[in-house]
């Protein structure tokens, strides 16, 4: 027996040829084989024989079968098929494809996390899903891919990714795009967050004392998580003009005597850091107003001259300034008069009426053997409390506790009224003697009745008087 094997093709072939020889007959017998056909497919061989013939069947795809050996030749296997390959746009899902044209496998795109089925497609090359189509909704239900947040889904942010400790506040915006972090807060808790200039003892951006102008890095705090300067401290070394310095060394910072009003801009010098204008010097005579001259040139009002020392002397007299209700019990009230210096007040007399009815609420205050001082002032001091300036003539009487008003006062020579102020508010059926219209008064006031600007008179109380500072035998003042 003998057996071909194509190894290859899976393809078995078995051929089997018997001859006996009778030694006492001349006679013989012969069996002849029949070759099997070749089956197509991919499977083992299979054979089988018997002792007066043999058959063999190949499946499985290969070679055809070989013809078999004797009187009758067996019938040659036919050729086998091989499997179907795998083609991309045929429509059918083959091995390794996702899909296939309009084969979806079933899936749309909220299988990849949308919320609208419709859009999934497949690549035409790669037999893959094709997402492009899909498209999200930004509705407010999920975020989907595409979006960073959608409504209250913000897709596991919060605010630690900003850097703040309390998660909570973060909002998604209504693009789908991104967040809205104002709901984030800080906790000024020790921890520096994004809305905090410093906590604890780290401040943003390294800043410290030198971020805000300081020679000295040192002495910066933290107050409610704000960066905190008034604790850093100027080292005034002659070099950089510190916040709390107005100067250092020479270096003045650009100021000069014309910062402080003077013409002349020598003389500003700096002391301990502090600007001292000591050094600066009015020039009396050049028509400009500068510090310590009440006049420069023409005076403000007709009734004042300017004399060479730049001071305003009245030619006339006025009352000037007045105190009537200071806080709490009445004490320190005056009255100023301005004249010219020396003036001789006798004969004249001062008269308080009543806004009431116009009646004299206490007797006239006279004014006999008194003069106007050097400085061209003189004050009625209600007590001894009032504090004259220098140069002023004075004199105390009770009478200088003028009433609240609405009243009226008066400087006198004679029966012929000089000058008058009515104070307060006057209605119907009250008495103004004043000049113009009343000043308003106010009550309970530290602060003085004043012409201002110094010595000015238009004949009307209101346009002429202002509240002003307490300044009793010296030039009014704002």
């Amino acid at each position: 027996m003998s057996i071909v094997r194509a190894s290859r093709l899976g393809i078995v072939i078995s051929l089997t040829s018997t001859v006996f020889v009778a030694c006492s007959e001349d006679t013989s017998t012969t069996t002849t084989g029949t070759g099997a056909s070749g089956n197509a497919g991919g499977g083992p061989a299979s054979s089988s024989s018997s002792s007066s013939s043999s058959t063999s069947t190949a499946s499985g795809g290969g070679e055809g079968g070989t013809a078999g050996a004797g009187n009758t030749g067996g019938t040659a296997g036919g050729g086998g098929t091989g499997g179907t390959p795998v083609v991309c746009g045929d429509g059918v899902i083959g091995a390794g494809e996702d899909c296939d044209g309009a084969d979806l496998a079933g899936k749309s795109c909220t299988d990849f996390g949308y919320t609208t089925a419709a859009g999934l497609a497949c690549d035409a090359t790669a037999c893959t899903f094709d997402q492009t189509g899909c498209a999200a909704t930004c509705d407010g239900a999920a975020a989907e891919p595409g979006e960073y947040c959608d409504g209250t889904d913000l897709d596991g942010h919060d605010c630690t990714e900003l850097m703040y400790v309390e998660p909570a506040g973060l909002v998604c915006n209504a693009t789908c795009d991104g967040v809205d972090s104002s709901g984030c807060t800080a906790a000024c808790n020790g921890t520096l967050e994004p809305t905090e200039e410093c906590d604890g003892g780290v401040f943003a951006g390294g800043f410290d004392c030198t971020s805000f102008g300081f020679d000295n890095p040192v002495g910066l705090s933290c107050t409610n998580c704000f960066n905190d300067s008034t604790t850093c401290t100027g080292t005034c070394d002659g070099m950089n003009v510190e916040p709390d310095e107005e100067c250092d060394g020479a270096n003045l910072d650009g100021a000069s005597c014309n910062t402080f009003g003077y013409v002349d801009p020598a003389g500003l010098t700096c002391s301990n850091c502090s600007l001292d204008t000591s050094g600066c010097t009015a020039v009396c005579g050049n028509l400009v107003q500068e510090p310590g001259e009440e006049c420069d040139g023409v005076p403000s009002s007709p009734d004042q001259t300017c004399t060479i020392q730049c001071k305003v002397q009245f030619i006339t007299l006025h009352i000037n300034e007045i105190l009537y209700d200071p806080p709490g019990g009445d004490a320190g009230c005056y009255i100023e008069i301005v004249g010219p210096p020396g003036t001789s007040l006798t004969g004249y007399s001062l008269k308080f009426t009543k806004g009431s009815d116009g009646t004299e609420y206490v007797p006239p205050l006279l004014l006999t053997n008194q003069t106007i001082g050097s400085s061209g002032y003189f004050v009625v001091a209600q007590d001894a409390t009032v504090v004259v300036g220098a140069g002023a003539n004075s004199m105390i009487s009770i009478k200088a506790n003028m009433q609240n008003g609405p009243d009226n006062v008066q400087l006198l020579l004679g029966a012929v009224v000089v000058d008058a102020v009515g104070y307060g508010t006057f209605g119907a059926g009250t008495f103004f003697m004043g000049e113009g219209t009343p000043w308003p008064g106010v009550n309970n006031s530290v602060q003085s009745v004043s012409r201002l600007p110094n010595g000015a008179d238009t004949s009307n109380n209101f346009a002429d008087f202002a509240l002003g500072t307490q300044t009793p035998g010296l030039p009014n003042l704002p």
